[in-house]
């Protein structure tokens, strides 16, 4: 999973500051809820309503961190970031892989000895405050300690785990698994980036079902070998399911959005524990209040194929469209400047059909 980490066609690994900003009515949802907090001793709290994050503290490092295959924060600048992302739709029961992307931009360049880059799987019951987090695992690297051999030293302990009773070692009834740290160096298919490829294997029960994405097709393998009428053709299918909601903003007729994110709507409302419905009325009110804001208006009315590069995720089953600067086809702008609201969409496909999923 860990060769062609990351997928651009006509961009490089680009320098500055991604994250999944519009996170479309999900970060909300973990103070909403009357959370039942059960006897510890009896109940896990990986079966019961949980809300799964992950925790990054990041000093002096260019990095990206996925979880399943899915890039949920990137940082080319290196600059001190403190966050905790909700993930509850991107987790399986089973195995799920976290993996941290340390950059230097040259072969021949260390890692900062400064660097100080933690990422931590916590959960905690839904409708319960951060301060309620139980640390499932830590994947973490100390450049200080690097010469030493013991960089990883503050990472999780392979082993099995009880989370009934707060996660205390149990090697023969724990029910989540933490694997051995793996190191790949140099990065697979990016000799211009270079550094290192750090992953962590967390085998957990979870109440929920298999999300759509992780039965998808395929995506194509190397979109930069293909030919370029190919890719032309493989992008403007992509951008024409794009183009069917920026029309709709457009007409300034949300209707016809919603059942092209049926599927993402549906997944959002049983990850989050929200009524089913939730999600779909959520995204119709707000593209309704984006569209009568007299302060906003619908980014490049005559947006076109050629203006984004193609992003595909390193799961080889996601992939969406954006600018070399991460803007988003979907966005509404302050007029006057002042910034933007970008609504990204990622699609999966399965019997030759985009779908979006998230």
């Amino acid at each position: 999973m860990m060769k062609n980490e990351k997928e651009y066609r006509h961009s490089s690994l680009k320098k500055g500051l991604y994250f999944i900003l519009a996170l479309w009515f999900v970060s909300h949802t973990a103070f909403c809820s009357d959370a039942k907090i059960k006897d510890k001793k009896t109940s896990s709290v990986l079966l019961d309503k949980p809300y799964f994050t992950l925790r990054l503290e990041m000093k002096h490092c260019a990095f990206a961190v996925r979880f399943n295959g899915v890039t949920v924060f990137r940082d080319m600048e290196a600059s001190p970031i403190t966050l905790e992302v909700p993930i509850n739709h991107w987790v399986r029961t089973g195995d799920n892989e976290i993996t941290l992307s340390l950059y230097t931009f040259s072969k021949h360049k260390p890692l900062s000895p400064k660097a100080e880059c933690h990422v931590k799987l916590q959960v905690r019951p839904d409708g319960t405050p951060h301060e309620d987090n139980l640390t499932l695992s830590t994947l973490s690297y100390l450049g200080k300690m690097a010469p030493m051999g013991q960089e990883l030293a503050l990472s999780t302990r392979a082993g099995r785990y009880d989370s009934k009773r707060q996660l205390v070692e149990d090697k023969e009834g724990g029910d989540v698994r933490i694997g051995t740290v793996k190191v790949i160096s140099p990065i697979p298919d990016e000799p211009d980036e270079a550094g290192k490829i750090f992953t962590q294997t967390v085998t957990m029960p979870t109440p929920f079902p298999e999300w759509a994405f992780f039965k998808s097709d395929d995506l194509p393998s190397d979109i930069n070998k293909m030919p370029e009428e190919e890719f032309q053709k493989y992008r403007n299918s992509l951008f024409a399911e794009y183009k069917k909601i920026h029309q709709a903003l457009k007409n300034k007729n949300v209707e016809p959005i919603i059942p092209l994110l049926m599927e993402r709507n549906q997944e959002i409302d049983q990850a989050f524990y929200k009524q089913p419905g939730t999600t779909e009325k959520e995204v119709l009110a707000y593209f309704k209040r984006s569209l009568s804001d007299n302060n906003l208006e619908l980014d490049d009315k005559d947006i076109k194929a050629e203006y984004y590069a193609v992003f595909t995720h390193s799961n080889k089953k996601l992939v969406k469209l954006e600018t070399d600067s991460d803007q988003q086809v979907i966005a509404f702008f302050f007029k006057g400047g002042g910034g933007s609201t970008q609504h990204e969409i990622i699609l999966r496909r399965k019997n030759n059909k985009w779908i979006i999923t998230r």
